[in-house]
């Protein structure tokens, strides 16, 4: 029997990935079956590493809704994982594009199953454990969708920012706000959840220098220099609502509420 041959020893029944040919001494077994029962606490050592907690909550929904999907009970049958095949991962698959699930959704439910696979093989590996945990999900065996628009997004002009910038033409505190936030888009190119997270305090200005700190995807934070503009508008904006805390670019209905401003 060669060195590449792999055994089920006794007490590791024989769809769970089996121990190297030679290394199954009492104490080896012990640790594999430990690892085996590890399953779910591993699992959730591997949602904790993101500091996101959406993202938490996504990776951790992404693996549940296969978990259901299979008809198992988390956490009770969590070594089942570790008995799945690449026909699984594919009928999966295919329920998720009957179900009409868009390219993006199908992508990371897939993408996150397999990472997790990567997670375990990675654990066995720190753990020096003789074994080889398979990953059933990974792109070799399971095709990802195309993500791409089906219509190229276009350009805007630059009469057409002139013209949108210039619409919230009033003096009113939300004309304010209106003209602040599409020059901040405008001269950033921010995402709209980047300025959901701005805080009044991120806006610095210095004379004619001015900045603005970003928390971004990915908890990544960063600052930026502001075009003349956008800081303009940022500042009168700041002013005419009095805002020293809290986030700038606030919703109607919570404006007088929040920082004074009437609607």
């Amino acid at each position: 029997m060669s060195q590449s041959q792999q055994l089920a020893p006794k007490g590791i029944q024989p769809d769970l990935p089996a121990i190297l040919a030679g290394n199954a001494a009492p104490a080896v077994r012990n640790r594999v079956e430990q690892f085996f029962s590890s399953i779910a606490s591993i699992f959730e050592s591997w949602v904790a590493r993101r500091q996101s907690r959406h993202t938490q909550r996504a990776y951790r929904e992404d693996v549940m809704t296969f978990f259901k999907f299979m008809d198992l009970a988390w956490p009770d049958q969590a070594m089942e994982l570790l008995r799945i095949s690449v026909q699984d991962v594919q009928r999966f698959r295919a329920q998720l594009v009957s179900h009409n699930a868009a390219p993006k959704t199908l992508n990371r439910r897939i993408s996150s199953l397999s990472s997790f696979y990567k997670y375990l093989a990675a654990a066995a590996a720190e753990l020096r454990l003789p074994i080889t945990v398979p990953n059933p999900a990974h792109a070799q065996f399971i095709s990802r969708e195309s993500t791409d628009p089906r219509e190229e997004t276009r350009a805007l002009s630059a009469a057409r920012a002139r013209q949108l910038v210039g619409l919230p033409a009033g003096n009113s505190v939300l004309d304010y706000r209106d003209r602040a936030i599409l020059k901040f888009f405008l001269y950033s190119g921010a995402r709209l959840s980047t300025a959901y997270r701005l805080k009044a305090s991120d806006f610095h200005q210095d004379g004619d220098e001015a900045t603005i700190r970003l928390h971004e995807k990915g908890d990544k934070r960063r600052t930026i220099g502001l075009h003349f503009q956008a800081a303009q508008a940022i500042a009168e904006y700041i002013d005419k609502a009095e805002l020293t805390s809290g986030p700038p670019f606030r919703p109607r209905l919570n404006s007088a509420r929040n920082s004074g401003m009437v609607p």
